[in-house]
């Protein structure tokens, strides 16, 4: 079944990865001039992983059928084209210079490191591993359960935010690890499945969306002054599971699902099915319009953060338009 809002979600969130990709080519240049700007956008694209593993989880963990169906499923539809497209990857960078020995693929292949955007996969792989078990565990949840979970998330969020600021390295509580991926995967989970009724609409969004903000805000002044401190770029609260991108990452998700779309739209189900293969092939992409449209270099161009934001855009169109094409054809859609 397609959900409207779940394929909205993955439209903008594959296009905010790709612009967090586009932006990171200068966030790690201080001195450029407009480093702080490319900043702030690339703080803007920072929940679109975590929504990401939201939309498995309300796809996922809803599901009835059985464990082979689940797992048949994943191998052909997310394994197989992540295998073949590391084997491009690599045809790509061995072409490009890189001298790999066979023992050298296979540890990229191994641990992750063919690409450094297919971390994802890795990640993902390991939730569906668990997903037969959680399917089980959700079924038998109550209110009281769930609140208890997501109370621990962040509450652990929150410690870890402390420890940060006040220097503590070694706090074994945190071992425990109650916070993470699958969290997110449980949230996609509930949210997708308890729509609440609001009576006041637009006040509850605009309580959410300015605390959105308000997360976004200190997330962006926190990284722009410590790395300013330290003269390099601390990404301490750009990461995924850090409190404040949490909390935005529960807001986007929640107003996404409680927003009446209206019903479905053809061409948003359509782009909504290529977002895999786009995820797949967009680094490739980039990296030849960042060096060719781009000169390899934003603050080249007048107006640096405009051109990365541009060259984001000119990324996305190009690989839905790929990956429309050869899902069209036959010998080629495997890939995608």
């Amino acid at each position: 079944m397609n959900y409207l809002y779940i394929d909205l979600l993955k439209i903008l969130s594959t296009f905010l990865v790709i612009l967090l990709h586009s932006t990171a080519y200068s966030m790690h240049k201080l001195d450029s001039i407009a480093w702080e700007y490319f900043v702030y956008v690339n703080g803007i694209t920072r929940f679109a992983v975590p929504i990401f593993v939201m939309c498995s989880g309300a796809l996922l963990l809803n599901k009835k059928e059985s464990m082979p169906d689940f797992f048949r499923k994943r191998l052909r539809g997310v394994i197989i084209p992540f295998l073949l497209w590391s084997f491009i990857y690599e045809l790509y960078y061995i072409a490009h210079g890189r001298n790999s020995t066979l023992l050298q693929i296979f540890i990229e292949f191994y641990s992750g490191n063919v690409i450094y955007h297919f971390w994802y996969i890795y990640m993902i792989i390991g939730i569906y591993l668990i997903t037969p078990m959680l399917r089980i565990m959700v079924e038998k949840l109550e209110t009281m359960h769930w609140m208890y979970i997501f109370g621990l998330w962040i509450l652990f969020g929150v410690l870890y935010f402390v420890d940060y600021s006040f220097n503590i390295h070694h706090n074994y509580l945190l071992n425990i690890g109650i916070n993470g991926y699958v969290c997110y995967f449980l949230a996609g989970f509930y949210i997708h499945t308890n729509h609440i009724k609001i009576s006041n609409k637009y006040i509850i969004y605009t309580l959410l969306l300015t605390t959105a903000l308000l997360c976004y805000y200190t997330t962006v002044k926190y990284t722009v002054s410590l790395s300013t401190a330290t003269g390099k770029l601390n990404e301490f609260f750009y990461h995924n599971n850090n409190i404040f991108i949490t909390l935005i990452s529960l807001i986007i998700f929640f107003i996404f699902r409680h927003i009446e779309w209206g019903g479905g739209n053809k061409t948003v189900r359509t782009l909504g099915s290529l977002v895999y293969g786009v995820y797949l092939m967009h680094v490739l992409v980039l990296d030849n319009v960042y060096a060719r449209f781009f000169g390899g270099n934003y603050n080249l161009h007048s107006l640096p953060v405009l051109s990365s934001v541009a060259c984001a855009l000119i990324t996305f169109v190009l690989c839905c338009i790929i990956a429309y094409i050869l899902k069209k054809l036959d010998k080629f859609h495997i890939i995608l």
